[in-house]
């Protein structure tokens, strides 16, 4: 990578492994954005609620996707991790 660093690079066994890691990643950076609003003192509506929790992520697949793709966000959506896939 062109002016990456050696910590930013991360290998993995194949494109199934590095699909994960980043829907993963991803949700755990969602997660941490939340916490941090959360401590700001932030709250967010649900579109049909008065609570104030933060919604579960969208995560948008194209029915092109390769099956590490699609079944590991059809995954998170039956974990209740997604909102919708």
């Amino acid at each position: 990578m062109v002016g990456g660093k050696a910590d930013d690079i991360i290998f993995t066994s194949g494109g199934t492994e590095a699909n994960n890691l980043v829907f993963h990643s991803a949700l755990e950076a969602y997660r941490e954005s939340c916490r941090t609003a959360e401590q700001r003192g932030e709250r967010h509506q649900h579109e049909n609620s008065s609570t104030s929790a933060w919604p579960l992520p969208h995560i948008l697949v194209s029915n092109v996707e390769h099956d590490s793709v699609r079944l590991t966000a059809e995954h998170l959506l039956k974990d209740a991790t997604a909102g919708r896939v």
